[in-house]
């Protein structure tokens, strides 16, 4: 049997899942050749039990080291455990094997860190033996707790870093040197450290991450330079006086994400009309809560530039449950159901905004 052209095998690799391409590395040297690039090019550690990190980090790090050098160069996202950050002498050994695999893998390009309940972490500057780190991060997601495990010296080093997720408040405040970071263009952090970011830099896709314990009241300590490039925000436990506040120093703001757990979708859009002069476009209300149709037109009639507004139709007892968004778009008397579509990245938490008003509005002119 002839060998397949290998543009048809490659295609035959990209549509299948992880188990799929993991059986193709066995079938055929082709195959192998052309399957490695795909399982190597996203590696997680998150789903394993502790106790089998070591081995299965060992393992990988000789696949990339020593057996099949080539792999290394594959690697383009990595997702750690927070565990291996932990500062701790018996995790020596895991310090050594997972900074050994940050330093053979150039091309990586989004890493990301999950977990919680480690008490101390070794500083990840530390930990990856700076300033010698090989690769240039596009996106950096940072969801772990507690601190203080990212700093801004592994930030700053990140020239090509595009996107940064650092949810939680870590302390001290990250501050980042001015003039680095040019391409950050996604933020998604606490108002605080935002402060320290958002100046100098044209972030263009801000979410403000808040804790159910903390309700953001004051927005001022971000200067309105700073977020004048905004075209997309989201933002979790705001008062509403706090809200059209910094919405009215987002001159290109378009799409605006609110969390109804602090703001009535009522008192939004009716105070909402304050933002008449902004280019909004679209309202997005992220959990369900009571509202009615003279709401949804009053915002119509007031803001000029509204083509949209989207209601979540899950319950506020389960906020994140995703089922459907309700579309309501001007001149339209009823509104059309669709369920989020799927996303690639949580940190792409935009991508679904887009990808369902266009679907709706290609329903509509159908």
């Amino acid at each position: 049997m002839p060998a397949l052209p290998v543009e048809l095998a490659r295609r035959v690799v990209s549509l299948v899942d992880r188990r799929c391409v993991y059986s193709l590395l066995y079938v055929s040297s082709q195959f192998r050749l052309i399957a490695e690039e795909f399982f190597y090019a996203d590696v997680s550690f998150t789903q394993l039990a502790k106790r089998y990190l070591l081995s299965h980090g060992g393992r990988f790090l000789r696949t990339i080291s020593v057996d099949a050098v080539r792999c290394s160069q594959y690697v383009k996202k990595l997702a750690l455990p927070a565990v291996v950050f932990e500062f701790e002498f018996e995790e020596q050994y895991y310090h050594s094997t997972f900074r050994r695999i940050l330093q053979c893998i150039p091309r990586l390009q989004h890493l990301s860190v999950h977990g919680s309940g480690v008490s101390d972490y070794m500083n990840v500057s530390e930990f990856a033996a700076l300033p010698v780190t090989p690769f240039s991060l596009k996106s950096l997601f940072w969801l772990s707790t507690p601190n203080p495990t990212v700093d801004a010296r592994f930030i700053d080093a990140q020239s090509s870093l595009e996107r940064l997720h650092i949810p939680y408040i870590y302390t001290p405040l990250i501050s980042i040197h001015p003039g680095s970071l040019p391409n950050l263009r996604v933020l998604e952090a606490p108002l605080e450290t935002a402060s320290n970011i958002l100046p100098g830099r044209q972030v263009t896709h801000f979410k403000i991450a808040a804790s159910s314990a903390y309700i953001v009241q004051n927005t001022d300590i971000i200067p309105d330079e700073a977020i004048r490039h905004i075209v997309v925000c989201a933002v979790e436990n705001i008062r509403l006086h706090a809200l059209l506040s910094l919405a009215l120093r987002m001159p290109n703001l378009e799409c605006l994400e609110v969390d109804t757990l602090y703001i009535p979708i009522g008192d939004t859009l009716w105070r909402g009309v304050a933002l008449k002069e902004t280019k909004l476009r679209h309202i997005r209300f992220s959990r369900a809560a009571y509202y009615n149709r003279e709401d949804i037109a009053t915002a119509f009639n007031e803001l000029p530039n509204l083509s949209c507004i989207s209601v979540s139709t899950n319950s506020s007892a389960f906020p994140d449950r995703k089922f459907e968004f309700e579309f309501f778009f001007r001149g339209t008397p009823e509104p059309v159901r669709l369920r989020p579509l799927n996303i690639e990245s949580a940190g792409q938490w935009w991508q679904d905004w887009e990808d369902g008003f266009a679907a709706v509005q290609t329903l509509g002119r159908s």
